[in-house]
């Protein structure tokens, strides 16, 4: 809720309750439709609602992107298994290296601090490299 909500918006909102709270401690009154108080909350709402779904889609796209492109990488490996100049254990070696990178990217992914996202991908780097 802290991405979705800014400080200016929660000032605004505290703003209205102040005055909405003036208005009745005067019994002051307007007939003003509830159309424009909807209208008011729900626009600004699905608009963040679709930016946050619209993250959340590039952020699957890249993720799916990047398996295809790690399976394409192993299976091109594979085919390379039974040629002469390549070692016997060159398809355990790529595997594990899938493996730890997959492992590397899921901690960075999942790291609480910055400190350890920075070490998580320094470790993706140096799988890559």
């Amino acid at each position: 809720i802290a991405r979705t909500l800014r400080l200016w918006q929660v000032l605004w909102c505290l703003l209205g309750c102040l005055c909405t709270w003036l208005f009745r401690h005067w019994q002051m009154t307007a007939d003003i439709p509830v159309m424009i108080h909807t209208s008011l909350l729900i626009f600004p709402l699905a608009f963040s609602v679709n930016a946050g779904y619209q993250r959340r889609e590039g952020a699957l796209s890249y993720s799916a992107q990047f398996k295809a492109n790690c399976l394409t990488l192993y299976l091109h490996h594979r085919c390379f298994q039974f040629e002469e100049q390549v070692p016997h254990d060159f398809i355990q070696c790529s595997c594990s290296a899938f493996t730890s990178l997959f492992e590397a990217v899921r901690m960075y992914l999942t790291a609480s601090t910055e400190e350890s996202k920075v070490y998580d991908l320094q470790c993706v780097y140096d799988i890559f490299s």
